[in-house]
């Protein structure tokens, strides 16, 4: 209800908007009315989540049968058995700061133990079910997991007893199925043939369909996965909800969680543009392909592109659009175990892309040995996390190539000026990976030495020292983009290359115990950091997307990518200090020293 009438106020603020009569003081009625109605839904939703973790806390089993549930079952039917001392598992008590009561948490166990974990009564309040399903793969495979839960599910079947608790393992079982199809079927399902058939071989052997509504939705959901419909269920279910626009009026600036982009028209801001492109381009169709998310499929002349044609709210916004493209494809699994797949701390190394680092570069990665993989068993791969780190070093080199190609003292100075700013936006607007990029461009050993900096006013500087304490900020704590207020509600796109050495640096060391129990405090650390991911692409940027631009943009990055920084530097007398005439020089200062020796 609170929706619907959420609704109707978003169609009367557009109605309000869209009219060229002086409402000012209405629509600012209307905005605040629209804000008070997010929070509210955002507060209900909050009380129905909690109401649904308390039924599934009561359609769970008791800890006490978690042991007799991690014994092998074999051909024999289930039977639970209450045993208080647990030998499988670890816990530890903690004192409840708000309400001073006593929790025990889980430490560490053994792989049918921490399964086992899944079913007890506080698994879910806990964060349990989500840190597993994250991190499962250090410690056990998708296939043993899978036969641990059917086997499960069949001993039960196999029981004459229909006890209440057993029944509540077999809905659990179905559940905990349900929810790993849904969000991790691109890593673990979709190139092993062998899990899926195994799943598929479950359902119908069980009659799964039969068992419950939920069951028959278990099986719904892998049909549309296994036809490719799996991307679409990582994203948020409701539409809109989760999209925010980040406003700049004046000195105030504040986020707006309308959606803007409702409208079906191109309609832009004329304050985005001051010339140049006037017609947007219809939308692009919908596309889950890596290759079609952002690069045009033709080529466009871009020879006369320009940075003045826009102003730096506008670049930051569509960068800030094409930077979200690829986060949104990437999956929070995907950064964990990054160092088998080559990433390091070598990449963080800023410098000129010459041709010959590119070539060094390039022998070292091809002479670099693939590094050990702390999962049990390989994982579908996915260039999604490696297309956001080289987007990001493509970004820097773009960046300093457009300031370095300006033929003018003053045309360079506007466009370093615009960097600056568009950088600025972007780290306000949270699009750290992008606010990165343009100031590893701007930190260029050539970029550096330009004499137009001598030209920038006093505040520029002020702009770039804040731009790299960002970096710092963000090297310091895994968990630092959490850490202010209410940032869980608002849309951000972390630096992929930091937030991988971040998590890198919690895998350092072993997942086990002395006695063989994985260490489950350690893996829940690493599943917290990566569950960042999942939270903030639950937010999306409303900004209204200029396909022809961003397609523009992309070209001009990709002509820049392959040419050296020096070279276009050389093309240009603004890119070097020139020397003084007349009497400064070498030449002047050995006619000096020729006319003392000639007086002596």
């Amino acid at each position: 209800m609170e929706r619907r009438t959420k609704r109707k106020t978003q169609v009367f603020f557009n109605k309000i908007s869209d009219s060229h009569k002086n409402a000012k003081d209405q629509k600012t009625t209307v905005s605040k009315d629209l804000e008070e109605m997010s929070q509210k839904i955002r507060y209900l939703q909050l009380c129905r989540s909690h109401i649904e973790m308390l039924q599934t806390e009561l359609a769970s089993i008791n800890p006490t049968f978690l042991f007799s549930l991690s014994a092998g079952v074999g051909e024999a039917p289930l039977r639970l058995k209450p045993q208080c001392d647990n030998p499988l598992l670890q816990f530890q008590t903690f004192r409840e700061p708000q309400t001073g009561c006593e929790i025990q948490v889980v430490q560490a166990g053994t792989v049918e133990g921490l399964i086992s974990y899944l079913f007890a009564s506080t698994a879910l309040s806990f964060g349990y079910v989500h840190q597993f399903f994250f991190a499962f793969r250090y410690f056990v495979s998708p296939v043993s997991l899978m036969d641990f839960l059917t086997s499960r599910f069949a001993a039960i079947s196999r029981s004459k007893a229909r006890e209440t608790n057993l029944q509540r393992l077999q809905r659990r079982v179905v559940d905990l199925l349900h929810f790993w199809v849904e969000g991790f079927y691109p890593v673990d399902f979709e190139d092993n043939e062998d899990l899926i058939n195994s799943l598929q071989f479950f359902l119908e052997e069980q009659d799964i369909a039969s068992f419950s509504e939920e069951g028959k939705k278990l099986q719904e959901l892998l049909g549309l996965c296994m036809e490719g419909s799996s991307r679409d269920l990582l994203t948020s279910g409701i539409v809109g909800e989760n999209v925010h626009v980040y406003k700049q009026n004046g000195s105030t600036k504040k986020w707006d969680t309308l959606k803007t982009v409702t409208n079906k028209g191109t309609r832009k801001d004329p304050a985005c543009m001051k010339s140049g492109f006037s017609v947007c381009l219809e939308k692009r169709r919908n596309s889950h392909h890596m290759e079609e998310v952002y690069f045009p499929k033709t080529a466009r002349r871009t020879d006369a592109f320009t940075l003045a044609d826009y102003t730096s709210q506008c670049v930051a916004e569509q960068l800030t659009l094409i930077e979200q493209g690829i986060f949104q494809m990437t999956h929070p699994v995907h950064y964990l175990n990054s160092k088998a797949l080559g990433v390091s701390v070598a990449l963080t190394m800023s410098g000129a892309r010459t041709p010959s680092i590119m070539r060094l570069n390039n022998m070292e990665e091809a002479a670099a040995p693939s590094g050990n993989s702390l999962f049990v068993s390989e994982i579908s791969d996915d260039p999604a996390i490696q297309r956001m780190i080289d987007h990001s070093r493509d970004i820097s080199h773009w960046v300093a190539a457009e300031i370095v190609s300006c033929s003018s003292s003053k045309s360079q100075v506007a466009v370093l000026s615009k960097f600056l700013h568009a950088a600025q936006l972007c780290k306000e607007m949270r699009n750290y990976a992008t606010c990165l990029a343009i100031t590893d461009g701007l930190e260029n050993i050539i970029i550096k030495q330009l004499p137009a900096w001598k030209n920038l006013p006093t505040k520029s500087y002020a702009v770039m020292e804040d731009l790299k304490s960002v970096r710092m900020f963000l090297k310091n704590d895994a968990m630092s983009l959490m850490k202010h207020a209410d940032s869980h509600l608002y849309p951000t796109i972390p630096s992929a290359l930091l937030f991988l050495l971040h998590v890198q640096q919690q895998e350092i060391g072993s997942f086990k115990l002395a006695n063989d129990m994985v260490k489950w405090s350690k893996i829940r650390s690493i599943a917290q950091t990566v569950d960042q991911i999942r939270i903030f692409k639950d937010q999306m940027y409303g900004f209204e997307a200029d396909y022809e631009m961003q397609d523009t943009l992309m070209q001009r990055v990709r002509e820049f990518s392959s040419q050296d920084i020096q070279s276009i530097a050389a093309q240009h007398d603004t890119n070097y200090h020139k020397m003084p005439s007349g009497g400064g020089g070498i030449t002047a200062a050995f006619r000096k020293m020729k006319g003392k020796f000639q007086s002596k």
